[in-house]
C-alpha cells in the first residue's frame, strides 16, 4: 500500500511543490504538482512531524 507515508517531497527553488506517493514497493508514482508559491515559507514540515525530525509524530 502507498502513500504519502511512503513518499516524498520537494519543493524547487522557484517554489514549487512537488509529491511523489511511494508505490509501498520501494518506488514512486509519477510526480504531482501540488501548487507554486512556497518559496514564501520559511518552514515547511510534514503532517505530524511536530519535531521537525522529518518523523512521524502523530499516534495514529
Amino acid at each position: 500500500m502507498g502513500g504519502v507515508e511512503n513518499g516524498t517531497r520537494e519543493i524547487e527553488q522557484a517554489g514549487v511543490f512537488w509529491l511523489y506517493l511511494g508505490k509501498g514497493d520501494g518506488t514512486f508514482a509519477a510526480c504531482t504538482e501540488v501548487g507554486a508559491g512556497w518559496n514564501k515559507s520559511k518552514d515547511v514540515i510534514g503532517i505530524g512531524d511536530g519535531n521537525s525530525d522529518a518523523a512521524s509524530t502523530c499516534p495514529c
